[in-house]
């Protein structure tokens, strides 16, 4: 899985960006349906601590693009 880098997004908050990048890697496919992913491996890979991932979760949640499947981090 590569998630492109959050220094080409541009927003207001960590969390905006964080979210516009995770949003990214599952419509391009990068994240496939299905595919566990955790908070601290997403974390890892962009860079930032666990909370703006917690937050581009949640998110990705309401707009249906996420589903939980458990607390696994």
């Amino acid at each position: 899985m590569t998630i492109d880098p959050l220094s080409k997004l541009r927003s207001d908050t960590l969390a905006d960006r964080t979210y516009k990048a995770i949003r990214n890697a599952i419509v391009t496919g990068a994240i496939r349906a299905g595919e566990k992913v955790t908070e601290c491996g997403l974390a890892a890979q962009l860079s930032v601590g666990p909370t703006p991932v917690r937050e581009a979760i949640r998110r990705l949640e309401q707009d249906g693009l996420r589903s939980a499947r458990g607390r696994a981090r």
